[in-house]
């Protein structure tokens, strides 16, 4: 009897009986399929192919038959409708089942941590967030990262969480919101790959959108009246991260303008240095960039205000191959095509499994015209101002939190393991 349950016809007959009733019972059944996105987590590790074949084969049919045989103790047993999970499972297992249940929740968890790391990380390289440590824990999948910082705060929210909740009611309340608004923004997110990256047409676009959205808005509804009840904090956590974001990519931007105003093309630059217009001081100069146009804020600062250069200029930039490792020796590219004025550009190469380390260049560096053992490494130590006379200067607040957030990004000299005493920091006074 309780095969029938499969057959859509009893849904139907539930919603024309009970009406909005049926639709505040959604809020209840998004918790059935809560858990089943731990698969789709793991998306950027496992190609598609076994998460496909591990849903269809493994996790479908487990969950239908948990779900029936659930159904049909309860329909022999209506006592035990309270827990009818455990309470299926004979007395003798009840333990292992236990160890089982919990094991499970561990899988699901690292499934859900590890897509945390990975979207932060990309995150970080679209430049919505400052940068963190990230460690590469295999050599083959360059996808594969664990991030300390974020470790640490997902450990501090999990133990938060139950010092709020403190029983499970609140906390689903607050899972079955923050998974349907997940999957109404997938949906979103579907169709724009479908318009902008594979070019469909919106006649082939449209139709899977809304099939998506009919049944995501529905449970999506359904879970909105749980906002007092716990759902708000999935929209509180969403409001701040996005609020992050924004503010440190906006941030960025409004420095780049900033450096772009206060800041020297490298061509101008090289045509004061082979003119003699600055006096040049012995000994060796770093100035680290990620730009090939513009000469680093550190330098422009230094040459304006003290009219003196290094009698040897190293304009440094690191790079991050797409391999785990890149051989001692082959490390450094240098480019000396200005080296008659005392110019040189160093690219350090550094595959994504290593991590920079400013001391493993220095001894690399004693087999190259450029020896960086007692060179002078110059960082740059930004002040944020309030733009004064423009319409689009940031808000109080979140140059306030743009603040916060440089200040507690890693900082370049530990980022790079700079020897303590070969840096020196150049301040500068930059509006946003």
């Amino acid at each position: 009897m309780v095969l029938t349950a499969l057959s859509p016809h009893y849904a139907v007959a539930y919603f024309q009986v009970n009406h909005l009733h049926g639709i505040v019972v959604l809020g209840a059944v998004i918790l059935c399929v809560t858990g089943d996105e731990a698969l789709y987590a793991d998306l950027g590790h496992f190609s598609r192919l076994p998460i496909r074949n591990g849903w269809f084969f493994l996790v479908c049919p487990a969950l239908v038959l948990n779900y029936l045989g659930q159904g049909a103790l309860i329909l022999t047993n209506p006592e035990a409708a309270h827990n009818p999970f455990y309470r299926a499972v004979p007395e003798g297992f009840l333990i292992p089942m236990l160890v089982l249940a919990t094991m499970a929740t561990i899988i699901a968890s690292q499934a859900l941590i590890t897509g945390v790391f990975s979207l932060t990380q990309q995150a970080m390289h679209f430049g919505f967030l400052p940068r963190m440590r990230v460690v590469h824990t295999s050599s083959s999948a360059k996808g594969r990262v664990y991030l300390p910082t974020i470790n640490t705060m997902l450990m501090i929210a999990c133990i938060a969480l139950v010092l709020i909740f403190e029983s499970s009611t609140g906390l689903a309340a607050a899972y079955g919101l923050a998974v349907t608004g997940a999957m109404g923004m997938t949906s979103i997110l579907y169709f724009a790959v479908t318009r902008f990256a594979w070019r469909w047409p919106l006649w082939q676009a449209v139709p899977l959108l809304c099939l998506f959205l009919f049944f995501d808005l529905l449970f999506l509804g359904a879970n909105l009246i749980k906002i007092l009840d716990g759902g708000w904090l999935p929209l509180l956590a969403s409001v701040l991260i996005i609020s992050i974001m924004t503010t440190w990519k906006k941030g960025r931007a409004r420095l780049a303008d900033s450096f772009e105003r206060v800041s020297m093309p490298i061509a101008g630059f090289l045509d004061s240095l082979h003119a003699g217009t600055f006096a040049r001081s012995p000994g060796s100069g770093v100035f680290m960039t990620m730009s090939q146009h513009l000469a680093p804020l550190p330098l422009a600062s230094f040459s304006a205000h003290v009219h003196a250069v290094p009698e040897i200029v190293v304009i440094l930039t690191f790079k991050t191959l797409n391999v785990p490792y890149v051989r001692t020796g082959k490390r450094i590219v240098l480019d000396d095509k200005e080296k008659d004025v005392g110019f040189y550009r160093m690219l350090v190469l550094y595959g994504y499994m290593e991590k920079p380390d400013m001391l493993e260049v220095i001894e690399e560096s004693r087999g190259t015209p450029v020896c960086l053992g007692d060179a002078a490494f110059y960082l740059g130590r930004e002040t944020l101002l309030a733009a004064t006379g423009r319409e689009d200067a940031m808000r109080p607040w979140r140059r306030a939190l743009f603040d916060f957030l440089s200040k507690n990004a890693w900082n370049a000299s530990i980022y790079f393991n700079i020897p303590p005493a070969n840096v020196m920091e150049i301040g500068t006074r930059l509006e946003v």
